[in-house]
C-alpha cells in the first residue's frame, strides 16, 4: 500500500487516514501524521498561483498549516469565542498576503 510522507520521519501515512485533506485518524504513537506539506504541493499551478510572488506563497502556506494546527486543537480552548478569535487573526494575515500580492500585481501592470 502506499504511503505518503513528507515529514521526513520514515513512517508514512496511509490514505485511509484522510478524508479529502482532512485527516480523520491520529496515529496511534502520537506522532504528526503526514500530508500537512503534500497537500499544498501542487505539479501544475494555475495561472493565479503562478501570478503570486514566491514569498506570498510560502506566507501563505505556512499560514495554512496554522490554520490546520489551530483546528487540531479547537478542543482544547474554553470556549468558542477565543478558538475563533485566534482564527480570526490568522485569516486577518492570510487576507493580508493576499493583498499584498494584488496591490504589487497592480503595480507592475501600472508601471
Amino acid at each position: 500500500h502506499a504511503l505518503l510522507d513528507d515529514t521526513g520521519d520514515g513512517q508514512g501515512t496511509r490514505a485511509d487516514f484522510f478524508r479529502g485533506i482532512r485527516l480523520v485518524k491520529q496515529t496511534t504513537d502520537g506522532t504528526e501524521a503526514d500530508g500537512r506539506i503534500a497537500h499544498q504541493f501542487h505539479l501544475v499551478r494555475s495561472d493565479v498561483e503562478q501570478s503570486l510572488p514566491a514569498e506570498v506563497r510560502t506566507q501563505r502556506d505556512e499560514i495554512e498549516r496554522q490554520v490546520l494546527a489551530l483546528r487540531d486543537r479547537r478542543k482544547q480552548f474554553a470556549n468558542e469565542e477565543a478558538y475563533y478569535a485566534e482564527l480570526e487573526s490568522l485569516l486577518i494575515q492570510l487576507a493580508q498576503a493576499y493583498e499584498k500580492a494584488t496591490t504589487a500585481d497592480k503595480t507592475r501592470v501600472s508601471k
